[in-house]
């Protein structure tokens, strides 16, 4: 079956909205004491984050 194009890119702009989920909480984490509390939650959101960019790059990569 043959990707669509509309497929293509939707899996590219969830990418890049991950992306910016990432670098924001990285933004946020470089700033913060590793005994802040928020912290943690900081690395729970990242942690989603990479899984569901590894699940994209794999659909991405199987379509291709």
């Amino acid at each position: 079956m043959e990707p669509s194009a509309e497929a293509l890119r939707l899996g590219h702009d969830v990418s890049n909205q991950l992306s910016i989920i990432l670098g924001f909480s990285a933004l946020l984490m470089s700033g913060m004491s590793d005994v802040d509390p928020r912290k943690a939650d900081l690395l729970e959101i990242e942690k989603a984050a990479q899984a569901a960019m590894r699940l994209v790059k794999q659909s991405l990569s199987q379509a291709l």
